[in-house]
């Protein structure tokens, strides 16, 4: 059986549907196996139900990820950004890695590679 990764909205229809075969006399594993799923990933579903709830139905994942190591430049870069933007300077990965290592000397000590990753990163989560 290939693996497949449900979004949460499929997770949690996929758990009422359990709940409906368990109600009809379904076992759990017998439930699962004709959704088409482990049992154990109906263990953790059920367990992580009201953090699913609250979370956007087309994500795929409850985690939300690394914490961003630039959190203190994000407020500077984000300003400097908008006033490029505003004199009509296009904004490119280059140009930020530039002005975080201008604004924090231990960005500037990483690997050129690395501070590419975190730029890249910050821009997609937050513009």
């Amino acid at each position: 059986m290939t693996r497949k990764r449900y979004n949460i909205g499929q997770k949690l229809k996929l758990l009422d549907e359990f709940e409906t075969l368990r109600q009809q006399g379904y076992s759990r594993r017998k439930a699962a196996a004709s959704l088409g799923v482990q049992p154990i990933q109906i263990r953790r579903w059920t367990h992580n139900r009201p953090v699913m709830q609250q979370c956007p139905r087309k994500k795929k994942s409850i985690c939300k990820g690394r914490v961003s190591a630039l959190k203190h430049l994000e407020e500077p870069l984000m300003s400097w950004c908008l006033d490029q933007r505003a004199e009509g300077i296009p904004v490119t990965y280059g140009l930020l890695q530039i002005k975080a290592g201008q604004l924090d000397e231990e960005f500037r000590q990483r690997p050129e590679k690395s501070q590419y990753h975190m730029i890249r990163a910050l821009k997609i989560d937050f513009w």
